[in-house]
C-alpha cells in the first residue's frame, strides 16, 4: 500500500527516481496483476523520461480489459 501511495505521489510530480524505487516494490509483489503493471511503468519511464508518466493510466486500463486486473485508476490531467 506504501508503495503506491509513493507511485501516485511521484507520478503527481513527475518524480522519475521516487517513481522506479516505488515501481520496484511493487515489481516485487505476489499479485502477478500488480506485478506486470509495474514493470510495464517501469519500462515506458525508461524508454520515455518523464512523458512516460503519461502512460500510467493508459496502462492500467489495458491490463484491467485484457487480463482482468481491477487496478485502480487514478485521475491525472495529463493522462488519458
Amino acid at each position: 500500500e506504501r508503495a503506491w501511495e509513493q507511485l501516485y505521489r511521484a507520478v503527481g510530480q513527475w518524480d522519475l527516481n521516487s517513481a522506479q524505487v516505488a515501481l520496484d516494490q511493487l515489481a516485487a509483489s505476489g499479485n502477478s496483476c500488480v506485478s506486470t503493471f509495474a514493470d510495464r511503468f517501469s519500462e515506458s519511464l525508461d524508454q520515455q523520461g518523464s512523458e512516460g508518466f503519461r502512460d500510467i493510466n493508459p496502462i492500467k486500463r489495458a491490463l484491467n480489459q485484457e487480463d482482468g486486473c481491477r487496478l485502480e485508476m487514478t485521475e491525472y490531467d495529463f493522462s488519458p
